[in-house]
């Protein structure tokens, strides 16, 4: 038998429920479903992830996110990675829709150790 990487902390925020999908070999796949509505103004979505050397995270999102009409106040969403060394994230997300009247920073920050990889699939969709 062959090395399996695994999911050792999946911690819920107030907006998303990290959901553990499977894993094989040294990759291990989580999903990202939301449990309440966002973002509405004074919402502070923050989503970090640590991947070990020599493994892999697909991230998955299941439904896309919403930014709403802030009524003239602010949301932020922001995502933190830090990839070890030889290790991979793969993170296709849904699209990230800013409706009219909305006031919204979106930030990724990733970290990558030697010969460490990350591909992101990013949509921003603006009006609804």
């Amino acid at each position: 038998m062959g090395d399996t990487a695994v999911a050792r902390e999946l911690i819920s925020g107030d907006f998303l429920a990290p959901r553990f999908v499977d894993a094989r070999g040294l990759t291990v796949r989580i999903a990202l479903v939301g449990h309440s509505a966002t973002l509405l103004a004074g919402d502070d979505l923050r989503i970090e992830f640590v991947v070990a050397p020599g493994t892999c995270l697909e991230v998955i999102e299941p439904s896309g996110t919403v930014a709403y009409n802030a009524r003239g106040g602010r949301a932020s969403w922001s995502a933190s990675a830090s990839v070890g060394a030889g290790a991979a994230l793969i993170w296709r997300a849904a699209p990230f829709v800013v409706a009219g009247g909305a006031d919204v920073t979106r930030r990724v920050d990733i970290s990558l150790e030697s010969d460490a990889v990350a591909l992101l699939d990013e949509m921003i969709v603006f009006g609804r």
